[in-house]
């Protein structure tokens, strides 16, 4: 589920059941970007991959991506929470259940094993015990109210 005034340019896959808010952009210009099932894209979130070598970025499933995060990274696993304008910079790899707080960097390059938690104005990291919370029942939220307030592409018949 797209909303008409998000920006999606290159060659980009969303799996079943992604939700992409209103003025999110997904730009793959330079290389494709796949994204798996049950993310949620929101508003002002940019993903674009950047990568020289045209290597594809691959996102797996119920992740969400906040007000304004910008993510340029590699590769991000599924159940992680990229938090409002957290920046995830060029080759960074995210592993899953990873929670990168509000206004956090990951540097270029970086390796996130599972569970990590990145936050504070500091950056501070530690191991999570478990999981963070799916995304799954605020996805199917999320496909019920959208289409009440904002114009939606229609799937592909």
């Amino acid at each position: 589920m797209v909303a008409k005034s998000a920006r999606l340019s290159g060659k980009i896959s969303l799996g079943e059941g992604t939700v992409v808010h209103p003025f999110a952009v997904i730009r793959a210009d330079r290389a494709p970007i796949h994204l798996g099932h049950n993310n949620i894209v929101e508003e002002g979130a940019l993903i674009e991959n950047v990568d020289p070598s045209g290597e594809p970025m691959r996102i797996g499933n119920e992740n969400v991506f906040e007000v304004q995060c910008v993510v340029r990274a590699k590769s991000i696993g599924n159940n992680n929470s990229i938090q409002v304008q957290a920046d995830l910079k060029q080759g960074a790899q995210i592993a899953n259940g990873c929670s990168i707080g509000p206004r956090c960097v990951v540097p270029e390059d970086d390796v996130l094993p599972d569970r990590t938690v990145i936050y504070g104005g500091d950056n501070k990291r530690r191991i999570a015990h478990e999981n963070p919370p799916s995304s799954l029942d605020d996805c199917e939220t999320l496909r019920k109210i959208l289409p009440t307030y904002h114009k939606m592409h229609q799937p592909n018949a």
